[in-house]
C-alpha cells in the first residue's frame, strides 16, 4: 500500500518479477510514492479490495483463514 503527496488515493502496488525489498522501495520512490506499507504474503493469493463504487473484487474465500490482513474502513 502506498500514497503520493497531496493524493488521497491509496495504491496497491505489486511486482510481477521477484525484486529485492531495497530495489522495490527504490522504484516506488522513483515513481513519487512517499508513504508505503509492506504487506507480507507472496503466496500467490490475489488481493481482495473494494473499488470506489463499493464492489468487492478478488477471491474472498481464499482469504477467510488468513491472519495477516490489513483492513481499511471509511
Amino acid at each position: 500500500m502506498a500514497r503520493k503527496p497531496g493524493d488521497a488515493t491509496a495504491y496497491y502496488v505489486e511486482t510481477v518479477n521477484k525484486e529485492s525489498l531495497y530495489d522495490f522501495a527504490e522504484a516506488l520512490a522513483d515513481y513519487g510514492f512517499i508513504d508505503v506499507v509492506y504487506l507480507t504474503g507472496a503466496d500467490g493469493t490475489e488481493p481482495v479490495y473494494r473499488d470506489e463504487k463499493g464492489t468487492l473484487h478478488g477471491d474472498f474465500e481464499a482469504w477467510k483463514h488468513k491472519s495477516n490482513l490489513l483492513v481499511f474502513r471509511k
